[in-house]
């Protein structure tokens, strides 16, 4: 029973740390699965693309929104992670009510992540064929970062063979 329970613990902390990993969400250097802080449109992307005034308005519109998520769900995170710790602390915690508060919390930053994506693609839609050209080419040297990236983790996180005598 408790070892159960130990592991019902474990396993919420583990959904929590998810939480964590949001919230660093886009604080990524390069090489990284997410486009960073900035989705598709970096500073030095933007730099390059020499936005008009409509589609400077939109981005600064996304930019605003994503730092207000982020702020948001950081002050999030961190009431759910002071509240578990003080669920914890009492003799019967309710790890159901945390999970489900969590599971809520992560269903509202899908929902919100996914609208400011969905405003980025219609800023992109709007780019002329020579800006877009300049995000596409962000994004395939971000890709060729990450999977270098990869390969490296790979090659240094390979088991080593011992080729010295074993013993039984």
């Amino acid at each position: 029973m408790k070892s159960k329970l130990i592991l019902t613990i474990t396993a919420i902390i583990a959904i929590l740390a998810v939480g964590t990993a949001f919230a660093a969400m886009g604080h990524h250097g390069p090489g990284h699965h997410q486009p960073g802080p900035f989705g598709l449109f970096s500073p030095k992307v933007v730099a390059q693309l020499h936005l008009n005034s409509a589609q400077t308005q939109s981005l600064d519109a996304i930019q605003s929104e994503r730092k207000a998520l982020f702020t948001q769900f950081r002050d999030q995170h961190q009431a759910m992670m002071t509240a578990f710790e003080t669920a914890l602390k009492s003799n019967n915690p309710d790890l159901r009510a945390q999970a489900r508060q969590k599971d809520a919390a992560m269903d509202q930053m899908r929902d919100n992540m996914r609208k400011i994506q969905g405003d980025e693609l219609n800023l992109y839609d709007s780019l002329t064929p020579q800006q877009k050209t300049v995000v596409r080419d962000a994004l395939l040297k971000q890709i060729s970062s990450m999977e270098n990236h990869r390969d490296w983790k790979q090659g240094h996180s390979k088991p080593t063979t011992d080729s010295g005598p074993h013993t039984d």
